[in-house]
């Protein structure tokens, strides 16, 4: 089966569209979270900064498996609170944490070196590499999610996108990459003037707030059309 962009974005955006308040209860403790991480940034407290990478890293694994479960039950004309979707993720926090980690550090790489060497890398080549691994595994965490326990997610990940590379990053252009990318230029453009940039800050929270619920249901929209083209393609 072959991806169409359009067609994808277009569900999505009819699902987005009939269940918006639903989406943007748990959209509102992403951004809380995120906004916590980002003024501690920006007012230089590390203590509050450590405080949300250790929410982070104890709650966000099982929160992208809940809102996976949630999405796709939602598609099937169910619905359950996040709390009941959380509980659906039990056993899997490890499996999702450390597989995170593993595609983290992969798409990650480029930065690390530019800032071990001290070279600046343009952010343009460091979204695009990013946008290029974490495509790869875009099937992870809604696999992990949705699927029985079993192994090699990772192959798994990649192997349920053969075919369809290409429009998935895309997709993941479009959804989140070019988000991130935008942020980080006027970052970069608006350095050294601080009112600008907590406002700028703040545009960009508001902007992720309604985004990122978005961006999920992409994700779950392909992997129901992958994973029925699957269940088609193994029938006898």
């Amino acid at each position: 089966m072959r991806i169409s962009v359009g067609q994808t974005l277009s569900e999505a955006a009819v699902f987005y569209k009939e269940n918006f308040k639903y989406l943007m209860g748990f959209s509102f403790i992403w951004s809380v979270l995120m906004a916590v991480v980002n003024v501690s940034i920006r007012l230089e407290l590390i203590w509050l900064f450590f405080v949300g990478v250790i929410l982070a890293i104890i709650f966000l694994p099982k929160y992208f498996l809940a809102i996976m479960i949630l999405i796709n039950t939602l598609f099937d004309g169910n619905r359950v609170t996040l709390k009941e979707a959380y509980h659906q993720a039990e056993g899997k926090w490890w499996i999702s944490a450390s597989r995170a980690v593993v595609v983290g550090l992969i798409g990650g790489a480029p930065l690390m070196i530019s800032m071990r060497v001290e070279i600046a890398l343009p952010q343009i080549v460091s979204s695009l590499y990013g946008g290029i691994i974490m495509s790869l595994f875009y099937m992870l965490i809604p696999i992990i999610a949705l699927e029985p326990l079993a192994d090699g997610y990772l192959g798994r990940s990649t192997r349920m996108i053969k075919g369809n590379y290409l429009p998935v990053l895309i997709l993941y252009l479009l959804t989140t990459s070019l988000w991130g990318f935008i942020n980080s230029t006027v970052n970069q453009l608006l350095a050294g003037n601080v009112t600008a940039l907590h406002i700028a800050t703040t545009v960009y929270t508001l902007v992720l707030f309604f985004v990122f619920p978005f961006a999920e249901t992409v994700i779950i929209v392909v992997y129901r059309q992958l994973a029925k083209d699957r269940s088609q393609t193994t029938i006898p």
